[in-house]
């Protein structure tokens, strides 16, 4: 009885010296649920989107990449008309990024179950993406991330898996897909028999815990999760976007203290508060987080997109209404990543 009660006050004891271990605790990679899913291509003939499977590291076919670009977007699902908003968020996509449409993972948050549906409806998408889901997940309430990957990367995507947060009060989750890419400028290196090694860069889409009280505490936990998924053996990188909530002062160094480095340099960068202005002030809720040699491409730098974006009164798709398209901006960055030995 005594040992007990002395082993519980030196417990409490070194909690005291070590309070990054009492306020944020990290999980170990084995504690998190991995749910396996496909990616969706849309099948012509058909008419519909079919899902495909997941390809092991060493039958996917490595892709040269110079570079890659990552778009994040919390597309706001409690706005009027999620699909009219989606039809011109895609619609101002389209327009940038081109027909024939780059090398693209774009990453989106607060998807509404009918803007999902006007998304998966959409040509333009049907076209060049494959996508993560074509219904919310069941761990999601009443909004949901979904990833979208042009299909030019397609052949070299792997596995595609979703990581429920159990302590999130939401159905917050994050969403990764693995790419076996490589830098024919500076990983020739890492060819073994013209042969890439068998390790992937992995690429999460998140929505962490939102508000103060529960939401302070959880998303330290949160993040921590993503950190270790990401750190897993078989990743060489990884690449984390998406609404990170940071509203608090503990927010600001979370990504620095679970191991994460924030692509965004320099000062500025505030994704809400804009559209519409409000009583709080602007912060920069949504990051692009990495692990790993990753780097923005010089000459490069993060943007901020839909910027003033506002859906007309006519669309062309049957919906009325006008507004901004998102209370958050998007973010857009081109990546150069180096697989290390």
């Amino acid at each position: 009885m005594h040992f007990r009660i002395m082993k519980k006050m030196l417990k409490h004891l070194k909690s005291l010296f070590e309070p990054e271990e009492t306020h944020f605790p990290r999980p170990v990679s084995s504690g998190f649920p991995l749910t396996a899913s496909p990616l969706f291509l849309f099948n012509q003939p058909m008419a519909s989107w079919s899902p495909s499977l997941a390809q092991s590291p060493h039958t996917l076919t490595s892709t040269p990449l110079e570079a890659l670009r990552i778009l994040t977007w919390n597309v706001d699902f409690a706005s009027p008309n999620p699909p009219l908003r989606m039809h011109t968020l895609l619609a101002n996509l389209e327009s940038f990024l081109g027909e024939e449409t780059p090398p693209i993972v774009i990453l989106l948050q607060e998807v509404h179950p009918d803007a999902l549906k006007l998304l998966l409806g959409y040509e333009w998408v049907r076209r060049n993406f494959a996508v993560t889901n074509i219904a919310l997940a069941r761990n999601s309430l009443t909004y949901g991330t979904v990833t979208l990957v042009t299909k030019d990367l397609f052949p070299s995507v792997g596995r595609c898996f979703r990581v429920p947060f159990k302590e999130s009060a939401y159905g917050r989750d994050a969403v990764f897909l693995d790419l076996k890419i490589v830098n024919p400028q500076v990983d020739g290196s890492m060819t073994q028999g013209g042969k890439i090694r068998d390790k992937v860069l992995r690429i999460g889409n998140t929505h962490l815990e939102s508000l103060s009280g529960h939401g302070t505490v959880t998303r330290p936990l949160q993040l921590a999760t993503i950190k270790d998924v990401l750190s897993l053996p078989e990743v060489y990188a990884g690449i984390v976007g998406g609404d990170m909530n940071a509203i608090a002062v503990e927010d600001e160094d979370l990504p620095a203290w679970v191991g994460l480095k924030d692509l965004w340099e320099g000062d500025g960068g505030e994704t809400w508060g804009y559209q519409p202005p409000c009583s709080f002030p602007p912060r920069r809720l949504d990051k692009i987080l990495a692990m790993g040699d990753v780097r923005i491409v010089q000459g490069t730098q993060m943007e901020l997109i839909g910027v003033g974006l506002k859906t007309g009164p006519d669309e062309g798709c049957g919906i009325a209404g006008e507004g901004y398209v998102s209370d958050h901006y998007g973010l857009l960055s081109t990546i150069q990543v180096r697989m290390k030995t």
